[in-house]
């Protein structure tokens, strides 16, 4: 069995949204329940931040993290386009749309 995790950790934590910006505690919290219920152990992490599963990582090994290879993070993007949303990237083409949609298709069959 696999527990699927959406981390919103790039434009939630941006001041001015009103959303909470949950820490790897916040989302362990959740999984170690997880795991003592059903005994899922293993991860499947979708998130805007690179970073994320690093910090899941180091707070907790003794789940195994699963993410999708070479996935774009806001992080990685500079200046201007940090700011701008995800469906104006997609139609300026800073995004690729096939890469995001064959991601969130894997997401998806992998979470059924």
């Amino acid at each position: 069995p696999i527990v699927g995790l959406h981390a919103r950790r790039g434009d939630a934590c941006s001041q001015g949204t009103g959303r909470k910006c949950l820490s790897a505690e916040d989302y362990l919290l959740g999984l170690r329940a997880m795991r003592d219920k059903y005994g899922v152990s293993r991860v499947w992490l979708a998130s805007d931040s690179a970073t994320t599963i690093e910090e899941l990582r180091e707070a907790d090994p003794s789940f195994e993290y699963l993410q999708l290879a070479g996935s774009v993070h806001a992080a990685q993007l500079s200046g201007l386009t940090a700011h701008i949303t995800p469906i104006l990237r997609s139609r300026m083409g800073l995004l690729d749309r096939k890469a995001v949609s064959e991601a969130g298709l894997l997401d998806l069959f992998l979470l059924r």
